[in-house]
């Protein structure tokens, strides 16, 4: 169930990009990018949408045994640990932030 997906949290700027940001990103439109986020890779903030730049890439690549892990909380596994590096983050200081 998508309420029980964690999805960007814990909570860290680093890790959100906006729908046009993602949308560039991506190659795609920001509409794609609204109906994406909706799918798992993003969660409103503040009324806005935001979107998982680890989560992203995941989803570009097709990878859904990453996106799954990443739902249920890991950020750390060899396998999800690569795509937060690849989008220029240190998981364990994500893990660690409020």
């Amino acid at each position: 169930m998508m309420d029980d997906r964690k999805i960007i949290i814990p909570f860290n700027r680093q890790e959100v990009a906006s729908l046009k940001e993602a949308a560039e990103i991506a190659g795609r439109c920001v509409e794609t990018m609204r109906l994406w986020a909706e799918e798992g890779i993003g969660r409103k903030i503040g009324g806005r949408w935001a979107i998982s730049r680890p989560a992203l890439l995941m989803w570009l690549e097709g990878n859904t045994a990453a996106l799954s892990a990443y739902w249920s909380g890991d950020r750390t596994s060899p396998e999800v640990r690569r795509y937060f590096e690849q989008a220029g983050m240190c998981p364990e200081r994500s893990s660690q932030r409020k």
